[in-house]
């Protein structure tokens, strides 16, 4: 009596077995190939900019101020990630021009100040809304971020608009085209 019910064997010639294995790598492959390609540039994008956060801020762990702090202070002294370094400029991952400084140009930071800017250029509105309402902790140092468009707003804790952004809220600041600055201490 057969205990397993229909279940009969099956002989497969060694060419038709070796063909199943080629059809399973090949479909594996594939799988893989969609689980790891799914928008990477969005998923890296604010843990770079966390990354060069923390870099400037370790650099200048000694040091009473964020003096003379701009974009080729930062290339010349390896603050940056060197895979976002390209013709001596740095791009993010989103494929925007970062800057370094104290405004939203990129101005070198004068002595005393205890801040610096992370400067996002020409970030389409899906881009922006994504970046900007990234999560940060408490420990990122993060204290405002502006979004320059047609018009100007600036988010801070206790303010209004107010940190962390809402998706409603960057839908809303978001435009066609942006530059967005992230403040840190």
């Amino acid at each position: 009596m057969n205990t397993f019910g229909g279940i009969k064997k099956i002989r497969l010639t060694s060419n038709a077995f070796l063909g199943l294995i080629g059809v399973f790598v090949v479909a594996f492959s594939i799988l893989l190939l969609v689980l790891l390609s799914k928008k990477p540039s969005e998923l890296s994008a604010d843990s770079e900019l966390k990354s060069i956060s923390r870099n400037i801020r370790q650099h200048f762990q000694r040091d009473a101020d964020y003096r003379g702090l701009n974009t080729a202070y930062a290339l010349e002294n390896n603050i940056v990630p060197k895979p976002l370094i390209r013709a001596n400029k740095i791009f993010s991952a989103l494929g925007a021009e970062i800057l370094i400084g104290a405004d939203l140009s990129g101005r070198p930071i004068a002595p005393f100040e205890n801040t610096f800017g992370i400067i996002y250029k020409n970030l389409n509105a899906k881009k922006c809304e994504t970046l900007i309402s990234s999560e940060f902790d408490a420990a990122s140092g993060l204290v405002a971020i502006t979004v320059s468009n047609e018009k100007s707003s600036e988010f801070s804790y206790g303010g209004n608009p107010a940190l962390p952004v809402s998706k409603k809220a960057a839908e809303e600041t978001c435009s066609a085209k942006n530059t967005v600055m992230f403040t840190f201490e």
